[in-house]
C-alpha cells in the first residue's frame, strides 16, 4: 500500500492529484517542478500541504521514504521523464505521453527495471466504461463506430505549432486505448488520410474501417476541429444501441418513438428511445479516483501498462501508414 508519494510536475494536472490523494490519506511529501520558483507551486502546495520542493527527477527518486512517484509534466517533457522513471525500483504513474512514437514506446517498454508501471489512461476508470465493459463480458456488438474531434486549434494555442504531429499520441491517444480497452487488439481495414487545409492545417484527418480480432467493423473517423462530440457507438443484435458520447456519459437506446406530422412539422418523425443512461462522478477530474486508488493499492485490474501503451501506438502508426490513396 502506498501511503507517501512524489510528483513530477505542479501544474493542473499535479494539482488534481495532489487533492485527490490529500482526501485518500496519501501523503504527498515531496515534488518537483520545472522551477523552484514557478507561479504553480502556490496552488498546489495548497492542495499538499505537507509537500517540501525538490529540485529535479533524480532528487525525488533519491529519496527513500516515498513509495511511489506520479509523473504528469509537459506533453513534451513526458517523455524523457519516462525514460529516466521507468529504472525506479518502485511503483510509478506515468501520464500521457509516455513516448511519441512506437520505436519509442517499445524501447521504454523493453527497458523498463520493474514491473509495477501504470500509464495514466484514465478513462477506463468512469462509471460508464466500466458498465459497457461488463455488457461486452456477455456479448459482442455486431457494429461499431468510433468518432474522435481532435481540438487542433484549441491545441495549437495552448502548446504551440510542434504539437500538431503529435496530437494523436497526445491527445486521441486516450480514445484509442479506451477502443482496445473495451474491443481488444485493432488491424486497419481501409483508412483514407486527408491533409487539412483550413484553420486545422498541417494536421492529417484519417477516415476508414478499423477490425477488431473477432471481426467486429469499426466505422471510424479521426478528425481535426471536428464540430461534434467524440462517439463510440456499438450495435447490439438485440437492437440496443449502447453510446459514449461524450465518454462521460454511457446511454442506451433501444426502439424508436414515432412523433405523428404536426402543422408546424408535416412529417413523421422517429427518435431513438433513451432506456438507460449512465454518468460518471464528477466528484472528481473523472476517472482519476479510480486510477488512483488502483494505484496506491497495486489493483492492476483495469490500469494500463506500458505494454498497453506501445499497443496504442501500434495503432497509431498503423493508422498514419495505411492510407489507402
Amino acid at each position: 500500500m502506498i501511503e507517501k508519494v512524489g510528483l513530477v510536475g505542479v501544474g493542473v494536472m499535479a494539482q488534481h492529484y495532489a487533492a485527490l490523494l490529500h482526501s485518500e490519506g496519501v501523503t504527498v511529501s515531496a515534488a518537483c517542478g520545472r522551477s523552484l520558483e514557478s507561479e504553480n507551486w502556490r496552488a498546489f502546495e495548497a492542495a499538499a500541504p505537507a509537500c517540501r520542493r525538490v529540485p529535479g527527477l533524480l532528487d525525488l527518486m533519491a529519496d527513500d521514504s516515498l513509495d511511489g512517484i506520479i509523473a504528469c509534466a509537459s506533453w513534451n517533457e513526458m517523455p524523457d521523464i519516462a525514460t529516466t522513471l521507468v529504472q525506479w525500483h518502485k511503483p510509478v504513474l506515468l501520464e500521457k505521453p509516455v513516448a511519441l512514437n512506437l520505436a519509442d514506446a517499445r524501447a521504454l517498454s523493453e527497458n523498463a527495471g520493474n514491473n509495477r508501471i501504470v500509464v495514466g489512461y484514465n478513462r477506463r476508470f468512469y462509471e460508464p466504461v466500466t458498465r459497457l465493459r461488463e455488457r461486452l463480458r456477455d456479448v459482442m456488438p455486431r457494429s461499431v463506430s468510433c468518432s474522435l474531434s481532435e481540438t487542433v486549434f484549441r491545441q495549437r494555442e495552448r502548446f504551440g505549432a510542434e504539437i500538431v504531429p503529435h496530437l494523436l499520441a497526445f491527445s486521441s491517444a486516450h480514445a484509442l486505448d479506451l477502443l482496445q480497452y473495451l474491443l481488444g487488439p485493432l488491424s486497419i481495414g481501409v483508412i483514407y488520410a486527408r491533409e487539412d487545409t483550413g484553420p486545422s492545417a498541417p494536421f492529417i484527418s484519417y477516415n476508414g474501417v478499423l477490425e477488431s480480432a473477432n471481426g467486429t467493423p469499426i466505422n471510424f473517423s479521426l478528425n481535426g476541429d471536428d464540430p461534434s462530440s467524440s462517439e463510440i457507438r456499438l450495435r447490439f443484435d438485440d437492437g440496443a444501441a449502447w453510446v459514449l458520447s461524450p465518454f462521460e456519459t454511457l446511454t442506451v437506446y433501444k426502439g424508436m418513438s414515432v412523433h405523428p406530422p404536426t402543422v408546424a412539422r408535416p412529417v413523421r418523425r422517429y427518435e431513438p428511445t433513451i432506456i438507460r443512461r449512465i454518468d460518471a462522478d464528477f466528484t472528481w477530474k473523472p476517472g482519476l479516483l479510480g486510477q488512483v486508488r488502483a494505484f496506491i493499492s497495486g489493483d492492476d485490474s483495469a490500469t494500463a501498462n506500458l505494454k498497453d501503451a506501445v499497443s496504442v501506438m501500434a495503432l497509431i502508426e498503423a493508422i498514419k501508414m495505411s492510407d489507402s490513396n
